[in-house]
């Protein structure tokens, strides 16, 4: 399957991880093709690049700052957001059809690329809640199991 994340952060997985560099990874070491597209701020003074790194592709989208930065500039970006993923995702993934997009909460940010995608690839998508709460050993291989039954289901169903 193509997988498509999409994350406001996503850290550079080199230096350092979080559940949903676990999660990616997860799903990239079960054979799937993994792309996330996330945010680059623009005081990083970069433009938007993709790398690769461990056979997972990476879309890092120049947009406006959302970090320690004022209400109206963080609410700029926010509007805004969706419109610099879709133009990304149309330019550096344009031949690519994906079978799932997978996003955290707030949806609202995401909303509109994801039914974007939903309706051209005509795929489903799965809403990562944050108040999940997992107790076991290893939460990214448990989270994968959930959303890979649930999206499988879901595909093979269509």
């Amino acid at each position: 399957m193509n997988i498509l994340f999409l994350m406001i952060t996503f850290p550079d997985m080199r230096k350092n991880s979080n559940l949903y560099t676990d999660l990616v990874e997860e799903f990239n070491n079960n054979g799937h093709n993994v792309f996330v597209t996330t945010l680059l701020e623009r005081k990083n003074n970069k433009n938007t690049f993709t790398e690769k790194i461990n056979g997972i592709t990476i879309l890092r989208v120049k947009c406006g700052d959302m970090f320690n930065v004022n209400l109206v500039r963080k609410g700029i970006t926010t509007i805004s957001l969706p419109y610099k993923f879709k133009q990304a995702i149309n330019k550096y993934f344009n031949h690519t059809k994906f079978d799932l997009v997978i996003y955290p909460t707030p949806p609202i940010t995401f909303a509109p690329v994801v039914k974007y995608i939903k309706k051209r690839d005509e795929c489903k998508s799965y809403l990562i809640y944050y108040l999940i709460i997992l107790e076991k050993k290893n939460n990214s291989y448990m989270i994968y199991q959930i959303i890979s039954g649930v999206c499988l289901r879901g595909i093979l169903n269509m």
